[in-house]
């Protein structure tokens, strides 16, 4: 999950600055993955990068999206948590 998060990044232009990926839960009959992570570009980068991990074939979901623009440049700063659902 974390290298098809990086490759994501790299394609969309995207450098990530921080990757936590936290603990599976055990959810009824399936496991929830989730890793946090902050990235920055500009606002298409950003966006092209939201749309690769919705489309990604490993089922990846970005979610608590936050979106900053820096105030010295053109860049938007991305706080975002991307999960994967694996059933067994």
């Amino acid at each position: 999950m974390l290298g098809e998060i990086e490759n994501l990044s790299r394609q969309a232009g995207v450098p990530i600055s921080n990757m936590k990926q936290s603990a599976p839960q055990t959810l009824n009959s399936y496991k929830k993955y989730e890793v946090k992570l902050d990235a920055e570009g500009s606002m298409d980068a950003v966006v092209n990068f939201l749309y690769l991990v919705s489309a990604s074939p490993q089922l990846l979901r970005a979610e608590n999206v936050t979106l900053a623009k820096d105030k010295d440049s053109d860049a938007v700063r991305a706080s975002v948590t991307v999960t994967k659902i694996v059933v067994p």
